[in-house]
């Protein structure tokens, strides 16, 4: 917990204000390549407003509102997203539909932003517990996601045939087409660790052909191949846990870590670490043998999180030498981190398990504010493994 000090200066009159998130869902369908527009949106949200009084005031709480107000300041104007997916409860369920959700950062309040129920193709989110990572991002006021033609699913968590589309955040529901992922019938597509860059104007995604990893970069607006670059020789048996592009969009980063250590070679232990790798397909280069970090932040900051089973979160600067603990109320694996594009905040999702009398998983996404320290979290979500209902945690997107 954070502690302020309190000096003798005379308060000023605050005004707090909350975000529009969104705009409520109507139903419509979505022509591939082609942005559809049939249905209405309604009205911005209720705006909420406050004042304070100067004069014989507690001077705590003239910093501790003073303190409340510059941290709604920071948040205001973004919104947390995420997907949450229904449909059968089985052990081979069948996706009903999949809603994308926007919070208030400072409230907590929800609402719908798009829904697929009704459009000729599905949101395929991560498959629960394996190693896709992710399948839905956000950057730069854009949002990313993995489809599927509605007429080829028939249940499960299949993966091809995929296309990679982009959505409209405002209750329309309308997503354009931007390119076919790569894949066939009988392998599928190994789809995984969807980035973009700030701007939302490149993405890129790793896919595994013949057992190896290749690292796709390509640009937003057609879906033009920019880069394929094989990262077998840097990975060796080492899975890719992080990656993203750094935040002045120039370069990117990975962190390595390894698996199971039966299935390890001795050689692969040595290419644990973080990496650094130029969008020129030049090869990436080790900057450290640390597998922890989340992701870069601003200057010289980076994001960690503790080691397992630990829940806390730390910031270093290495300029300044300095570095600063999170301590996080999770009791479970915190995990799919998300930062906003200010480094402010930082969003996760808290997958905890139970094994008696029957595997239950509670899903919890939690989000922190790394100037305050402040944590808050949505009610969990429970679910069984491998069965819906699922999350997937997609990231901070400017609010109205």
């Amino acid at each position: 917990m954070a502690v302020y000090r309190a000096s003798r200066r005379s308060a000023r009159c605050v005004t707090l204000t909350e975000p529009s998130i969104g705009a409520d869902t109507g139903t419509s369908h979505a022509v591939r390549g082609s942005w559809t527009n049939n249905s209405q949106r309604s009205p911005p949200g209720n705006i909420a407003d406050g004042s304070c009084e100067t004069g014989l005031v507690n001077r705590w709480f003239i910093v501790w509102l003073a303190v409340f107000a510059l941290a709604a300041r920071a948040v205001a104007g973004q919104a947390l997203l995420y997907s949450l997916s229904t449909g059968d409860p089985t052990p081979s369920p069948r996706i009903v539909k999949t809603e994308i959700f926007a919070v208030d950062p400072q409230t907590g309040n929800r609402r719908v932003v798009f829904s697929d129920a009704g459009l000729d193709w599905i949101l395929l989110p991560a498959y629960p517990g394996g190693g896709e990572r992710q399948t839905m991002v956000t950057s730069g006021g854009k949002v990313f996601a993995r489809g599927l033609p509605r007429n080829s699913y028939r249940g499960g968590w299949p993966t091809y045939p995929a296309a990679l589309y982009e959505l409209k955040i405002d209750g329309s529901n309308q997503g354009r087409k931007i390119f076919d992922i790569e894949g066939n019938l009988e392998t599928g597509s190994n789809f995984r660790n969807l980035f973009s860059d700030p701007m939302g104007s490149r993405i890129g995604y790793l896919t595994y052909q013949n057992g190896k990893p290749y690292l796709y970069l390509r640009e937003t607006n057609r879906g033009d191949l920019l880069r394929r670059m094989d990262l077998s020789r840097i990975t060796l048996d080492c899975l890719v846990t992080n990656i993203g592009f750094l935040p002045d969009g120039k370069q990117m980063f990975f962190t390595l870590d390894t698996g199971d250590d039966d299935s390890t070679s001795k050689a692969s232990f040595g290419r644990v670490g973080r990496y650094v790798i130029k969008t020129d397909g030049s090869p990436p280069v080790r900057t450290a043998r640390i597998s922890n970090l989340v992701a870069p932040l601003s200057g010289s900051r980076d994001l960690y999180q503790g080691r397992f089973p630990s829940s806390f979160l730390y910031v270093t600067d290495a300029a300044e030498k300095t570095r600063r603990d999170y301590a996080t109320t999770a009791t479970g694996v915190p995990d799919f981190f998300r930062v906003s594009a200010d480094a402010r905040m930082v969003a996760f999702l808290e997958e905890q398990r139970v094994y008696t009398p029957t595997a239950t998983i509670s899903l919890v996404i939690r989000w922190v504010d790394l100037g305050s320290g402040l944590e808050q979290s949505l009610p969990p979500v429970s679910t069984k493994p491998v069965v819906l209902p699922w999350v997937n945690l997609i990231g901070w997107f400017p609010a109205d």
